[in-house]
């Protein structure tokens, strides 16, 4: 019976997912009615059918999306690694409104199907999250982001790859390495969220939702558009098991 729910949602999933892109691209949505659909009704039906994960999710995104996306976005507008349009307005200069409410809905949705279809057997510990390193390491952001913007320093080259290169692949190698179970997992769910990043990827380009204006190694052409590499590896392909291992990383061992 819970196979067969699994299963009739992550159908539902695919269709919304496919009904949500022709409606995007016909209508021309902006890009934060498209964050909306997309990202957030999505995660809030999942959440209201599975209560069971839903106060575990929302009290990991909630303070994590919003000094995540705030701190990203910061970082990655001031060095151009990739600017983002905006409807309404924009938090200390550089961060729109849009970039934070992506954020949080897109952890949300990377964490509600990652629970739901992928973590079958909860391993040890599996509910005992350590809050205060969370706690910790929003201070710790929030403080290197205000000394930051503090000093003013000048714009980095190839700020994409050298601000989040090294720390993505970090991070999944720590958290594999200290639980190896879930390496398969990061695996299939890179691969769930592939096909849905890059035609996410494709319309936010060609509506304008995003754009590239940095220094790249280089750009790959899919469907008409150039993505730089750094884009294609460290958020298509790498982004959701990079959320899950954010995730996983605050469970207590």
């Amino acid at each position: 019976m819970e196979l067969d729910r699994k299963r009739l949602d992550a159908i539902i999933l695919v269709l919304f997912f496919i009904a949500s892109t022709f409606l995007i691209m016909i209508l021309r949505l902006n890009h934060l009615y498209s964050t909306f659909l997309y990202l957030v009704v999505p995660s809030i039906y999942l959440l209201l059918k599975y209560k069971n994960i839903r106060k575990k999710i929302l009290i990991f995104v909630l303070p994590f999306g919003l000094v995540g996306s705030l701190l990203v976005e910061y970082f990655a507008e001031y060095n151009k690694a990739w600017v983002t349009s905006s409807s309404t307005l924009k938090l200390l200069t550089y961060v729109p409104l849009e970039s934070i409410i992506w954020g949080l809905g897109y952890g949300a949705i990377v964490l509600t199907v990652y629970k739901i279809f992928l973590d079958f057997k909860h391993h040890p510990a599996a509910n005992n999250y350590n809050y205060n390193w969370l706690i910790i390491l929003s201070f710790c952001a929030f403080l290197a982001l205000g000394i930051w913007i503090f000093l003013g320093p000048p714009e980095i080259d190839y700020a994409y790859a050298k601000f989040f290169g090294l720390p993505t692949v970090l991070i999944l190698l720590y958290v594999i390495h200290k639980k190896p179970n879930l390496g398969p997992k990061f695996l299939e769910l890179s691969i769930i969220f592939l096909m849905f990043s890059i035609i996410y990827e494709i319309i936010a380009l060609k509506l304008g939702f995003w754009w590239f204006p940095g220094q790249y190694y280089t750009l790959v052409n899919i469907a008409g558009v150039g993505i730089p590499i750094e884009e294609v590896v460290l958020w298509i392909a790498l982004g959701a098991p990079l959320v899950a291992a954010f995730f996983e990383a605050f469970n207590e061992v």
